[in-house]
């Protein structure tokens, strides 16, 4: 639900509005960057997209407009109870 906002009771979010977004915005303007952590959001929204979109896409990459850092499957953060857990998560998102 945190992905495309459909839990808005819980948390007022939508990570696929907010990627579409901030893509429109950095091919809108080539002084604009942006970082992208969470390989599985990102994994979504990618596999909605044209291949027109995908093209583009990989054009920021490449130009360093868009930037994919820590490549993790999803950010993880003190709570992770477990070192192997940080490990794993990069793993796997990588």
């Amino acid at each position: 639900q945190y992905y495309d906002g459909s839990k808005k009771d819980i948390q007022f979010t939508n990570v696929r509005v907010e990627l579409t977004t901030v893509v429109e915005a950095l091919l809108a303007d080539p002084a604009r960057k942006f970082s992208e952590v969470e390989m599985a959001f990102f994994k979504m929204w990618y596999e909605e997209q044209t291949d027109e979109m995908r093209d583009k896409v990989k054009g920021l990459i490449k130009s360093g407009q868009l930037e994919i850092l820590n490549a993790g499957w999803s950010m993880h953060d003190e709570a992770t109870p477990i070192y192997e857990d940080m490990i794993e998560n990069m793993m796997y998102g990588q």
